[in-house]
């Protein structure tokens, strides 16, 4: 059997990326079926590529809608029917309306129905009337917590044997690293101080002004060397928060690092003293979870979607109240005892991610339906 993975999204999508190196293990192991991976710009950051997927680089021209709709509908039918694939798997949350083979959707981000003062109205309005309708077309839902899960079957009225649980795998990169390696990184990114660090994107999806207004007080109540790290894939230079940063007064003990490789990511993060997550909304604990995995106590926020995954392994701050933030800052910097016991339970929480066996259940419930050509 040929399968298709569409790695493709479209910007206002309602997943992301996370799967993919997970998908490839369990691709790896299929050596009776071949794969073909569509993508534009995902095969270098992929660990490996398994021998049974063929890369096709095709993706939808996006500054225009039309466009979009054209390759979802056109062009990826046209690829798929070419490799005569007998199923096609949408890492991006979206479905084609142009193919009549089984199709499979992944979905780990409903916050847009949780807070809708975080996207634009134009967003808003693409997954208000698409989502509905892609999930519909899919004959299978893929999401990785259960929390998610139970908000589609409520929203949507999906029944309960259309959706899969995937679990995400923490990536081998992240692991705790000996003293003479931290002070190497702490030497080379943070001046030689210790420092609290944040990863994800600079976007409204998380509260980084109200992060630097924590790290104010911290710094002013505590007269510590402690410096912040916010790193992202990117930010443009016209980004609001530029300017923003551009007059903070710690700014100086800030550094903003982009375009990192994750070897260097994870050697930042294990280097940290602690990892601070300001989520207003969170497809996934992934990132809290590789920094639990390096050792590093997290300061998270208490969506349930990162409650149920880091239990009472880290501290929850509210990320609309700075105070409530710098309040967890400061007991992570002035209690060892309380920060010893969080890298412990931190431990106890990764290693129940370890076991990849609801990813090989999942994977067989997908080539068990297409087998008996159920709907």
């Amino acid at each position: 059997m040929t399968i298709a993975i569409n790695a493709n999204q479209h910007p206002h999508s309602v997943s992301n990326d996370f799967y993919l190196n997970d998908l490839m293990k369990i691709v790896a192991e299929q050596t009776d079926h071949q794969f073909i991976l569509i993508s534009s710009n995902t095969f270098g950051e992929l660990d490996n590529i398994p021998d049974n997927i063929v890369p096709v680089l095709s993706a939808p021209l996006l500054n225009k809608r039309w466009m979009w709709e054209y390759w979802f509908n056109k062009t990826l039918p046209s690829i798929v029917n070419k490799h005569q694939a007998s199923l096609l798997i949408n890492t991006g949350a979206v479905c084609s309306k142009g193919t009549t083979i089984p199709q499979w959707v992944f979905v780990n981000d409903l916050s847009y129905f949780h807070f809708p003062l975080h996207f634009s109205k134009k967003h808003l309005e693409f997954l208000n009337n698409k989502v509905p309708e892609f999930l519909e077309i899919a004959n299978g839902i893929v999401t990785s917590d259960e929390f998610i899960a139970k908000d589609i079957k409520k929203r949507f009225s999906i029944k309960d044997d259309k959706i899969k649980l995937f679990s995400i795998a923490t990536s081998a990169a992240y692991q705790p690293i000996y003293w003479g390696d931290k002070e190497s990184v702490k030497n080379s990114y943070a001046d030689g101080k210790e420092y609290f660090l944040f990863s994800g994107d600079i976007s409204p999806r998380y509260d980084l002004i109200n992060l630097l207004k924590a790290f104010s007080i911290f710094k002013a109540k505590q007269q510590s060397n402690m410096q912040l790290l916010i790193t992202a894939k990117s930010i443009s230079i016209n980004d609001p928060f530029n300017k923003i940063f551009n007059t903070y007064k710690y700014r100086r003990e800030v550094q903003i690092l982009t375009g990192l490789s994750e070897k260097k990511l994870a050697k930042i993060t294990a280097a940290a003293y602690g990892f601070i997550y300001p989520a207003h909304s969170a497809e996934s604990a992934l990132l809290p979870l590789q920094a639990m995995q390096c050792d590093v106590p997290v300061i998270s926020s208490p969506l349930e979607t990162l409650k149920e995954k880091l239990g009472d392994a880290a501290l929850y701050a509210d990320p609309s109240n700075f105070e409530d933030i710098a309040e967890k800052m400061i007991l992570l910097f002035i209690d060892e005892t309380e920060r010893s016991d969080m890298i412990e339970s931190g431990k106890l929480i990764v290693n129940k991610f370890k076991d990849e066996k609801t990813n090989t259940k999942w994977w067989k419930s997908v080539l068990a339906q297409i087998k008996k050509g159920k709907k």
